[in-house]
């Protein structure tokens, strides 16, 4: 016997009378053996549907954490007990506690966009008490990543989603004013600020417009208090964008 896989499905060579009969597996068939079909009305649902928006991430970004609530209609208590997915690079996370009917968990997901540039579209199967065969309902996370080598070469340096033309600054010593060209990268707005929490005391920051839509630009406007020593370097730390601490510093060079 000979079996050979084609792009539109299995070919199975068998031999009759002398002859080979071909006998093709159509591509949903393989399809369902790799995706196992929905329990039929087990009573789970996917809080504001089962497809959830990963939007636009570059390969160099941060993995992205989403939260996804599942409601239980079932009649009946009900937990998770395994959850699969079609891709190393999209993780999840459950509580395994039961849940009662009309009640509603959490499922966390965590996608990692390096070495996965181009179009997302990524199953998790999520299995429950309420059957032991097939999963309770399926999440589907659809996106895009886009490549390293596509970053615009007029914006090389990226903080998430803000792009912009360099990540220090040189300011002189008098200057209390500076703005930074920035372009929102992202699918979502943007409304970006300083973190008080991190940044010298007394700087402040904010985005003109003070709402940068996707693919906008504007500046990020810095301003330093009157009384800044110089002598020292300044922390400046954005906040907004999905990115950690040490990704969204910005370095002002004094001269």
């Amino acid at each position: 016997m000979l079996i050979g896989v084609v792009a539109f499905g299995a070919v199975v060579a068998l031999p009759a009378q002398g002859r080979a009969q071909i006998k093709i597996i159509p591509q949903a068939t393989l399809q369902e053996a790799a995706a196992p079909t929905l329990t039929a009305h087990v009573g789970v649902e996917i809080e504001g549907g089962s497809v959830v928006q990963l939007g636009v991430l570059n390969e160099s970004d941060q993995p992205k954490h989403l939260t996804v609530r599942w409601l239980n209609h079932s009649g009946r208590k009900a937990a998770i007990t395994h959850i699969r997915s079609g891709c190393g690079c999209l993780v999840a996370n459950h509580d395994t506690k039961p849940i009662g009917s009309g009640e509603s968990g959490t499922i966390g997901l965590v996608f990692s966009p390096k070495g996965r540039s181009g179009k997302v579209n990524h199953k998790v199967y999520l299995y429950t008490t309420l059957s032991d065969e097939a999963p309770s309902a399926v999440i589907e996370v659809v996106g895009e990543v886009r490549s390293s080598g596509d970053a615009n070469p007029l914006w090389p340096h990226s903080i998430g989603t803000l792009r912009m033309r360099t990540g220090s600054v040189a300011i002189g010593s008098e200057e209390r004013i500076v703005r930074i060209a920035v372009r929102n990268d992202g699918s979502t707005p943007l409304v970006v600020r300083h973190d008080r929490r991190l940044s010298s005391q007394g700087i402040a920051a904010h985005t003109e417009p003070k709402v940068l839509a996707p693919s906008q630009e504007g500046d990020l406007v810095v301003e330093l208090p009157p009384a800044a020593d110089t002598d020292k370097p300044l922390m400046f730390y954005i906040e907004g964008v999905n990115a950690p601490p040490r990704e969204r510093k910005i370095e002002l060079i004094v001269k």
